[in-house]
């Protein structure tokens, strides 16, 4: 793993540098980044299956109906099914 450092100027004097690491993701190549995610979002996918999913999006569903009104709701549903059919 290559560590790349980048300075940033602190104060209003020119002299005066602090130098960071970078460290985590930041410091990999995008590609090498990509693949761990797929590799979490496959794993995840294992775990849970198609019914753990479905039971996580009405879990959000009932959230999202909370913090809205139930009429805004309801529109944004219809708005949605309209622009599915455009794309159709």
């Amino acid at each position: 793993m290559v560590l790349t450092k980048m300075t940033i100027e602190i104060g209003s004097h020119a002299n005066t540098k602090k130098v960071k690491k970078v460290k985590g993701f930041a410091s990999m190549p995008k590609d090498k980044v990509i693949e761990i995610a797929k590799l979490g979002g496959k794993t995840r996918a294992q775990q849970l299956g198609k019914t753990g999913y479905a039971v996580l999006g009405r879990k959000g569903g009932r959230v999202r109906v909370t913090q809205m009104s139930h009429q805004k709701y309801v529109l944004m549903g219809r708005r949605g099914g309209l622009q599915r059919n455009k794309k159709i």
